[in-house]
């Protein structure tokens, strides 16, 4: 298998260049060093750069579904509160019950049937139509927050800022805990502020290929445990708040909601589950901490991109204001605007919101076509390398949102583009996650005009060498860098009246 050698700090911009590379010269897979860590921690990830075979091996093949990095983030968690006894229901706390994270390998069918229930049990209830109002209901309620937060950073039009940060995150976070909890979170602002804090410091720290965590996860449990608390990276310590509010709105929820009682949230269904022996508690909070870690960040970042690259391409928001506007903004579902779902995905395609897929762990010796793979390898789909291929997306640097329009001028989907990735480890929560950039994106149309500001200038060449400038070279442990992020992120956002 090729092997790629980036430079020193390298960070997920020289991941994707190899990627590109590799999908340019027509290589299926190649290996990329993602980590050495004193010598004591070494992962080569192995990259899928063909869409097919990733559909064959993460459709197909149940031993690529280990979650060795992701999990290991909550048992480390898990221990610390267990053993310094110091926060609530430390006594029950499992490191091994991590509800949809739980690995799916054939050595652990029990495990594995929990992980599944509790993934079945959150998109049973996303997919749900009849609930469908009620997700629209909390978006809708966003927008006026969202409109003032927009003048006020923005000083109605005349600064550029990113609106991520108090915008579009405080927005999607907002949904996701009212539709977690069943909750109305209107006056809950300060706890919302904390509860983004908490969870932009977890998917950090979750996602960053850091040595000190790695070595503590692979290494047996019996020998972590002679290791001083002290010698334990920090955020263990520090994000145990975040798993106590989890418990303290789960027990909120269940003070007035029993076993049968209709309830819109993600927890009902999990605690009738439980009540009836099919999983543990600590898989609960596990499981929804692991939706608002997933959920919020990646919904946020999504909208505010898509804001970016209407800035960036003034005759395609002006067309999109266009045709919403012909309508009186009356879109109430994704077939009531075509070319509003064509935006969004144009944008997810330029704009990745993961720029990779989560790793996967090899759970026993696996063949995929000529390579074999051992137990414990990594494996990932160079999602960003796809989208940026001209095999798979002719003239892939340009924003061209026709490419998912069919000849009848409606909304289709490229079967090789995968923002919310395949099979058992896709995202559970992709219909909510569309629903808001949709409803989102369609209010910031109607109230605001996006425009690149030169004060914060942003490459609009579209060329080969635009794009190597667009992109922060950034290395996976500075902040935020589990993204691949843009040099500059900062909009103007114009009130039209």
């Amino acid at each position: 298998m090729p092997y790629w050698n980036p430079p020193e700090n390298e960070g997920p911009y020289h991941a994707v260049l190899s990627m590109r590379e590799n999908i340019k010269n027509k290589v299926k897979m190649h290996a990329y060093p993602m980590l050495n860590w004193l010598g004591l921690v070494k992962i080569d990830i192995h990259w899928i750069n063909d869409p097919q075979t990733a559909r064959e091996v993460f459709l197909k093949n149940d031993a690529a579904y280990g979650h060795l990095d992701m999990k290991g983030w909550f048992d480390l968690n898990s221990e610390y509160r267990f053993r310094t006894k110091k926060d609530i229901f430390w006594e029950t706390c499992s490191a091994d019950e991590t509800g949809m994270l739980r690995d799916i390998k054939r050595s652990d069918p029990a495990g594995t049937k929990i992980g599944k229930q509790c993934r079945k049990r959150v998109m049973e209830v996303l997919a749900k139509k009849s609930l469908e109002p009620v997700w629209v209901d909390a978006i809708e309620r966003e927008i006026p927050k969202m409109i003032r937060r927009m003048k006020e950073e923005g000083k109605n039009g005349k600064v550029a800022f990113y609106p991520f940060d108090n915008v579009t995150m405080p927005a999607a976070m907002s949904v996701l805990l009212g539709v977690s909890f069943n909750i109305d979170c209107s006056t809950r602002e300060s706890w919302i502020r904390k509860m983004i804090d908490y969870s932009c410091k977890a998917l950090h720290t979750l996602t960053r290929l850091d040595g000190h965590k790695l070595f503590l996860v692979l290494i047996p449990r019996w020998m972590r445990n002679l290791i001083p608390l002290s010698f334990w990276p920090k955020w263990t310590g520090e994000l145990q708040g975040f798993t106590t509010e989890i418990i303290e709105m789960i027990e909120e929820h269940n003070k007035n909601w029993q076993v049968g009682d209709e309830s819109p949230s993600l927890i009902a269904p999990l605690e009738t589950d439980r009540q009836k022996g099919l999983l543990k508690y600590w898989d609960i909070v596990h499981t929804l901490q692991a939706m608002i870690l997933a959920g919020a960040d990646t919904t946020a970042t999504s909208t505010a991109s898509c804001m970016r690259q209407l800035a960036m391409n003034p005759p395609v928001q002006e067309k999109l204001f266009n045709v919403l506007n012909a309508q009186d903004f009356r879109a109430d579902s994704f077939a009531d605007c075509h070319y509003l779902m064509a935006v969004i995905y144009e944008s997810y395609r330029m704009c990745p919101m993961v720029w990779r897929s989560l790793f996967h762990v090899v759970t026993e010796d696996m063949k995929i076509e000529d390579y074999n793979f051992s137990k414990d390898d990594f494996l990932a789909y160079s999602h960003t390398g796809v989208c940026f291929s001209e095999i798979y997306f002719p003239e892939p640097l340009k924003f061209k949102p026709e490419r998912f329009l069919d000849e009848q001028g409606e909304f289709k989907k490229n079967e090789n583009l995968m923002p919310f990735f395949i099979g058992k480890r896709s995202c559970p929560g992709q219909i909510l996650a569309n629903l808001e950039v949709f409803h989102f994106m369609k209010n910031m149309i109607k109230e605001f005009r996006f425009e690149v500001s030169a004060d914060a200038p942003i490459d609009t060449s579209f060329t080969e060498d635009g794009w190597h400038t667009l992109w922060s070279h950034g290395a996976h442990k500075e902040w935020n860098h589990h993204f691949l992020l843009p040099a500059e992120n900062k909009i103007l956002c114009i009130p039209r009246n």
